[in-house]
């Protein structure tokens, strides 16, 4: 699990199998409001670094599971990736890129996009782009 609030992203849990309420807590353990620290009030977050982690984390395991990646940020999913691409809506969206070369993997994309009440309009653009690349996206209010 790659954190993506910096241009190097930091592995926050190796893959790890929940099978059973054991595994469930060594999760919860790990992944705990101190650990993650105070909420960014920044408006960018850095996707591609954390999803080539995350990728090159599920290659790496020798299997023929499904592989998905769960991405939880606000609708607008503003990024201060600064890799060229043609895709991009705009200069906060180079991510995009990244999208179609997870497909090519065989990697799933899931985007949860929290949206503020009455502002549930911002999600369209990121959410018609990924839909189109096969990205299931969920708003949350």
């Amino acid at each position: 699990i790659p954190s993506s609030d910096k241009p190097s992203p930091v592995k926050l849990l190796d893959l790890t199998t929940i099978q059973n309420d054991n595994d469930k807590n060594t999760v919860n353990h790990v992944l705990t409001q101190s650990f993650f620290g105070p909420v960014d009030p920044g408006p960018t977050a850095y996707f591609v670094p954390a999803f080539q982690t995350a990728s090159q984390m599920l290659l790496s395991a020798q299997d023929n599971n499904r592989k998905y990646i769960i991405v939880m940020t606000d609708s607008i999913a503003q990024s201060g990736d600064q890799e060229p691409c043609l895709f991009a809506s705009d200069q906060y969206h180079q991510w995009f890129c990244e999208i179609p070369r997870l497909e090519s993997q065989n990697i799933s994309v899931i985007f949860f996009g929290f949206t503020i009440p009455g502002k549930e309009a911002e999600i369209q653009p990121t959410q018609q782009y990924l839909q189109q690349h096969g990205v299931i996206v969920l708003q949350v209010g």
